[in-house]
């Protein structure tokens, strides 16, 4: 099965199978220094960038109609587009920021092209932050869709491909936290944060995902 069809079948339920303690932190963790103004919120899904941040400007990109059809539901005044973000409908230099979330890049089969995508809608010293999947996110528990095409990666490979954009910085992301589930919520929760800054910084292939960070450089950068 395709990505498109697969997301469309389990839209209605997707959201419902990440409300762990594991997953609610690693949003939350996710999501505490996005860029909020004018952003593109690239494979959006339901709308979880939406969920943690009040961008002052925001347009959701997605594959899948039924993802998107959920998204509309939570979140009526924002904009959405069905489209692959290696094709994204948007003008040269049109937004501040461009986003992410957890693993959506990887099913991106044609990541090159998205990346000059990115290049190309995003305005000089507009950021990037987007999560790919490290080589140990396929042997994860919560992994829903291994039998779908994607791509994972290396902090190396990671620096290469988004290098065109400018300086890149590449930090990891859930080390250990699939093992640790069972401490109490204060306490992983203290945990977590810990990890994040410190450990999946220094090492960032011992992590499930990965997290790029670019500035776009000026033109006579």
């Amino acid at each position: 099965m395709k990505a498109r069809p697969f997301y469309d079948k389990i839209a209605k339920t997707y959201d419902a199978r990440f409300q762990s303690k594991i997953a609610l932190i690693e949003n939350e963790l996710a999501t505490a220094n996005l860029p909020t103004r004018n952003v593109l919120d690239l494979g959006c899904g339901t709308g979880l960038y939406l969920e943690y941040c009040q961008p002052e400007g925001y347009i959701g990109v997605d594959l899948s109609v039924g993802m998107l059809a959920v998204a509309r539901a939570k979140f009526a005044d924002a904009t959405f587009i069905q489209s692959d973000m290696s094709a994204i409908p948007l003008p040269d230099n049109s937004v501040d920021a461009a986003v992410s979330l957890f693993g959506s890049f990887s099913y991106c089969l044609a990541p090159h092209r998205c990346v000059n995508e990115i290049y190309r809608v995003l305005r000089p010293e507009g950021r990037v932050f987007v999560m790919a999947c490290g080589q140990r996110y396929i042997n994860r528990p919560s992994h829903i869709a291994p039998h779908l095409n994607f791509w994972t990666y290396t902090a190396r490979q990671l620096k290469h491909l988004f290098a065109p954009i400018g300086h890149v910085k590449v930090r990891g992301f859930n080390m250990t936290l699939d093992r640790l589930g069972w401490l109490p919520e204060r306490l992983f929760r203290r945990y977590a944060w810990c990890e994040y800054q410190t450990l999946a910084n220094a090492l960032p292939d011992a992590c499930r995902s990965l997290i790029v960070e670019v500035t776009k450089c000026r033109k006579d950068c």
